[in-house]
């Protein structure tokens, strides 16, 4: 059994510099691209305040969906840093010339090479396009995700499903309640003493893998930061 599919089995993280060189969509997906794939459809964008995105977290309280489409989004994204609203893409139903740039036949091989039920593809698919430290909370997901960088910086924080237990007074669902979890008041969370939170900085290329279940937050760098999600 190599490294890649114990971690699998045992539900941890692990990333892979230059993991996401692989993908055709690394060396393709300029905005310039994103706008011809996506055409003129109506794309729902988070919108928000003070850089925190997901509507459906509880600490994200100014993030709203707004409708538009690709190009005007990519017009206001990349003026976040001056501007009093901010918007991020997190947009799964991806164009097909889209999907055919993220083909990664290795990784579900990996997969189902360590599952009793395997699949011929992924469950889903979903890019994250964004700037200006943009941070979507705390939240589990219930698939498999391999994150592919492919433009930016991000910084990951990390705590394994085995830690639910303890986490689970402070979550509502998949999403935690916590405001700042880089800076825990332990008096209200007490049990987030005995929770251990890994930092993981990725750069332009790197792939992670993020267990399902796996509580992850993440946070873009101050430039453009694109991502792609495939989910098994």
């Amino acid at each position: 059994m190599t490294i890649h599919q114990q971690f699998i089995k045992d539900k941890l993280p692990f990333v892979i510099r230059g993991g996401a060189k692989k993908l055709d969509a690394y060396h393709k997906w300029t905005d310039k691209y994103l706008i011809e794939a996506y055409g003129n459809k109506l794309l729902e964008v988070e919108s928000s305040l003070d850089g925190n995105f997901n509507p459906d977290s509880p600490i994200s309280d100014t993030s709203k969906i707004v409708d538009m489409t690709i190009s005007e989004f990519i017009e206001k994204y990349s003026t976040n840093e001056n501007s009093k609203i901010q918007y991020y893409l997190a947009a799964p139903d991806m164009p097909s010339e889209l999907n055919n740039d993220i083909k990664r036949p290795d990784l579900l091989r990996l997969l189902n090479s360590v599952r009793r039920q395997r699949k011929r593809k992924p469950l889903d698919t979903q890019i994250f396009l964004g700037a200006h430290n943009n941070i979507s909370p705390m939240h589990t997901d219930s698939y498999h995700n391999f994150y592919h960088l492919l433009d930016g910086e991000k910084e990951i924080l990390l705590v394994p499903s085995k830690y639910t237990k303890l986490m689970r007074p402070y979550a509502s669902f998949n999403q935690l309640k916590i405001p700042d979890i880089e800076n825990i008041d332990y008096d209200k969370f007490p049990n987030m003493k005995f929770v251990p939170i890994t930092k993981v900085h990725l750069r332009k290329g790197d792939l992670l893998y993020i267990p399902y279940e796996c509580w992850h937050q993440m946070k873009g760098g101050t430039g453009r930061n694109l991502a792609v999600a495939l989910w098994f």
